[in-house]
């Protein structure tokens, strides 16, 4: 299949639809994290798993979503994972005790595992390196929609429905995806690789995918950066609703303001981003770090007993990351077309197994105050900016990145 410059918005809008799976299985939960912990009378870190084993069974799923797509075609993977997806979230949201509950959000992890693999996938079949990152821009911007309005619905379905409700708004989104692919999509995988299943050649894959050091470098930022953003978000509501005394009713408005960065970050990088730029790579890393820094200053070195303190740093944090990602993106995957489907898995992999385990382990920890959160945010805003560095300096000597 040839390669176009530019995607047609039906192109665009499936692959913000698809990309959606992974905000979406992550932000409404928020809010809900001290709803559930109530309801079923578990401790923190129990009640975390909701969330930290969400993320990590997303992280193993898209190792095989991306060998299946490669070997089956991108289709067939989608339609599997969106109907897994509509199974677990319909179960879960009936479920009658947490282990219940866990076993099912699992399912509906795996499923949405589909989603972000395929879309960058898709990008990828249908546009060279050189234009995949301002692509990878526009489907931030798509993507930054979702934190601008799922914590405060999510909140509001809560409020209606106690903790079963941000379930059924899954559950609507998942049979909307699977119907949209079913009558929309026809298959842009170029060709397909019948190979990619056996073990030996998945290996020389992954071997000529990590053999460029820009992108290993680049998964290296990937994993310090999102492992920050994880650590707040499975960490802040309970901060807010302890330390500062924000209600539970209002948690997902504080939540959507330290998002907000996001989308203005990833409106900056479509304006100013024509292809990969190693400038726009590091500025935006150096934003991210300065927004950890910045957090921990405010909540920990000097400390502002304020929730704005707490909060606006991640905006900033945000906005950097809404730079960085669609960067970090056209990095990994600027390969040969038959390994794309196994780069956005490694990608993937990378991405949410970091963010899954810290996570997890970040949550014996947790004392609802502001300090660890702000303090591995200053840590994880700093690695990525040394990684994002390392990734641009190797980009150029390669010629793959412009000054």
């Amino acid at each position: 299949m040839k390669q176009d410059e530019r995607l047609t918005p039906m192109a665009m809008l499936l692959v913000c639809l698809c990309s959606w799976s992974l905000p979406l299985l992550t932000d409404p939960m928020l809010p809900a994290l001290p709803v559930l912990r109530e309801a079923f009378a578990v401790p923190m870190p129990r009640v975390q798993l909701v969330f930290s084993l969400g993320l990590a069974a997303f992280a193993i799923a898209q190792a095989f979503m991306g060998l299946w797509a490669d070997r089956y075609g991108r289709r067939p993977v989608l339609l599997v994972g969106f109907a897994l997806y509509v199974l677990g979230a319909a179960c879960a949201g009936r479920a009658s005790s947490f282990d219940e509950l866990l076993v099912w959000r699992v399912v509906q992890s795996v499923g949405a595992a589909a989603g972000p693999v395929l879309a960058r996938a898709i990008v990828r079949d249908l546009l060279p390196p050189s234009k995949a990152a301002r692509a990878f821009s526009l489907l931030g911007l798509g993507m930054a929609v979702v934190p601008l309005f799922a914590p405060a619905l999510s909140s509001k379905l809560l409020a209606m429905y106690g903790w079963p409700g941000p379930f059924y708004f899954f559950l609507m989104y998942g049979v909307a995806v699977w119907c949209f692919v079913a009558v929309r999509y026809r298959e842009t995988l170029p060709q397909k690789d019948f190979a990619a299943l056996q073990p030996a050649r998945l290996w020389a894959a992954l071997s000529e995918i990590l053999a460029g050091r820009e992108r290993v470098a680049a998964l290296a930022t990937i994993g310090c950066g999102y492992s920050a953003i994880v650590v707040y978000m499975s960490t802040a509501p309970f901060v807010l609703k302890q330390w500062f005394g924000i209600p539970p009713a209002q948690l997902g408005l504080w939540i959507t303001l330290s998002l907000v960065g996001f989308p203005l970050g990833s409106l900056l990088s479509l304006w100013l981003v024509k292809g990969i730029s190693g400038r726009v790579l590091q500025r935006g890393a150096g934003v991210f770090a300065l927004g950890g820094v910045l957090q921990w200053v405010l909540c920990v070195a000097w400390p502002v007993h304020s929730p704005f303190a707490f909060v606006l740093p991640m905006a900033v944090l945000t906005a950097g990351w809404g730079l960085v990602q669609p960067q970090i993106q056209a990095v990994t995957l600027a390969i040969a077309p038959a390994l794309v489907g196994r780069g956005s898995a490694l990608l993937g992999v990378i991405q949410l197994g970091t963010g899954g385990l810290v996570a997890w382990v970040v949550s014996h920890f947790v004392d609802g105050s502001p300090t660890l959160t702000a303090t591995l945010l200053a840590l994880g805003g700093l690695g990525a900016f040394g990684c994002a560095a390392a990734t641009a300096t190797l980009s150029r000597r390669g010629a793959l990145l412009a000054r």
